[in-house]
């Protein structure tokens, strides 16, 4: 298993991350990634093990910065860092996350497990399948000289994964792809345009303040 059911939840619901932490579904104080420098993770009930990131990331539900995160909570030797500490580490300024009463957050951890980070499971696609490297069975038929080595294979393999790349404003997929890079998008929940008829302006006032129209 990768993840419990409440974490299943957050994502069919789309909660940010912050979100599901608020309403229960994802544990605060789940421990992050490892329990200790030797590579010991915890149970997927229990917290958020590196392996379960490394799946969920192959599917786009949650970001690089978790890998990284946890990668670096190994290497540094710390132990008992969870969820929520991760997640207040994120901003300094976001007065939503503050750091936990039992001492000052460093800066290793920031900009790595947003909190407003949507959770969820963007459609796949597999564009070309058949016979892969996993063995079914293996079978030697004859004797000696005269065998014959018969290896079944899976051809449910998929070789050319592709993701949503692109959904129209009823969240349905237009285009898919391959994902090199995640980046923040304001969905106002109405109806968009292609990014060449975008009429963002921002207008700088002479007092000095600015205005911005969309």
């Amino acid at each position: 298993c990768v993840i419990n059911d409440s974490f299943s939840t957050a994502i069919t619901e789309k909660m940010t991350v912050g979100q599901a932490m608020k309403q229960g579904y994802l544990n605060p104080n789940g421990i992050f990634g490892f329990i200790s420098a030797d590579g010991l993770e915890p149970r997927y009930n229990e917290g958020y093990p590196y392996r379960s990131m490394l799946i969920l990331r192959k599917f786009r539900i949650i970001p690089v910065g978790w890998e990284v995160a946890a990668e670096l909570v190994k290497d540094s030797g710390q132990t008992g860092v969870n969820l929520e500490y991760m997640v207040n580490c994120f901003d300094p300024n976001d007065n939503n996350y503050k750091g936990p009463s039992d001492g000052p957050i460093g800066n290793w951890c920031r900009g790595l497990v947003d909190p407003s980070w949507v959770l969820k499971a963007p459609q796949n696609f597999c564009a070309k399948e058949g016979y892969g490297p996993e063995k079914i069975s293996e079978i030697i038929i004859g004797k000696e000289k005269d065998s014959i080595l018969i290896i079944s294979r899976d051809n449910k393999y998929c070789a050319d994964e592709q993701s949503c790349i692109k959904e129209d404003s009823n969240g349905a997929c237009q285009l898919f792809g391959y994902c090199t890079a995640e980046r923040r998008k304001w969905d106002f929940s109405s109806a968009s345009c292609e990014p060449k008829y975008n009429t963002c302006q921002t207008f700088q006032a002479p007092e000095g303040g600015s205005v911005s129209y969309l």
